[in-house]
């Protein structure tokens, strides 16, 4: 169901849809006013990716579903591109997971799809996107994180990858250190042109929030571990130009970092309040 209320919180419409059967991921507004949903649904031992539009009284306009021949897909995030359209951020899992990057157009027709899987030469791994955004050039930059295994050891990373605007692989980049478990969250073009990718880091018992900053190409410029408490939710958000929001919930209180992209001698060294 998708409740629609006013600014007082008054309820105005509520909608059930029968078509969405799986796990709602994101709901976004798109540029006319509407509303996206993105799902995974899963049935009879296959998945397959929903995404669907509707109006501002809650009305269908489409509903699309996506999947890939040999595999299972999951969307875990979505973003309206500049031409109205769509890109997801998921995995396709065939002898492991990959990757999954799907452009999708204005009125919900797939445009391409790219999958990124792990080149090990010493074992096997996996490779998931959790966050995809577009950059100002047309390209995507998306994160997740890359795991790499050799003689049973696992080995989690940040994953930094950026596509064209056809869909074609740029660079891939992978940050961490050994024996800890570090998942990329979210990721955000910065005013410099760089990224800064915003994600979670176990460190024994601990699971703190982790910021990485890099430049254009995505070489890394500074990192910063914040907390030292146990996180339970975690996300980064986008404030007014310059400045950036990092928040969460940890076992004790809320907590709040602010960055500010104009300020060199600062960034990295957020306020928390």
């Amino acid at each position: 169901s998708i409740i629609k209320t006013d600014y007082n919180g008054d309820l105005e419409w509520i909608q059930n849809y029968p078509e969405i059967v799986g796990n709602p991921s994101q709901l976004k507004i798109t540029n006319d006013g509407n509303y996206v949903i993105l799902e995974t649904e899963y049935i009879n031992g296959d998945s397959q990716i929903v995404l669907t539009k509707i109006d501002q009284n809650g009305e269908i306009i489409w509903s699309n579903l996506y999947t890939l021949q040999g595999g299972y897909v999951a969307g875990n995030s979505f973003d309206i591109t500049s031409d109205n359209g769509f890109i997801i951020a998921g995995n396709y899992t065939f002898q492991g997971n990959q990757a999954y990057f799907l452009k999708i157009n204005t009125d919900g027709i797939e445009e391409w799809y790219f999958t990124s899987e792990v080149e090990n030469s010493e074992g096997s791994g996996q490779r998931i996107a959790y966050s995809v955004k577009e950059c100002l050039d047309g390209s995507f930059i998306a994160t997740g994180f890359t795991e790499t295994m050799s003689m049973n050891n696992a080995q989690e990373q940040f994953l930094l990858l950026k596509l064209s605007s056809e869909g074609e692989e740029i660079w891939v980049k992978e940050f961490g250190e050994q024996y800890k478990a570090e998942i990329g969250r979210e990721v955000i073009e910065t005013q410099d042109g760089g990224f800064l990718i915003f994600g979670q880091v176990m460190d024994g018992n601990y699971l703190d929030a982790h910021v990485i900053k890099t430049d254009f190409e995505g070489n890394e410029q500074w990192s910063e571990t914040y907390g030292n408490q146990n996180i339970t939710d975690n996300f980064l958000d986008g404030l007014e130009s310059p400045a950036l929001r990092l928040s969460g919930v940890d076992t004790s209180y809320k907590y709040y970092y602010r960055f500010d992209q104009s300020d060199s001698t600062n960034y990295g060294h957020p306020l928390r309040f």
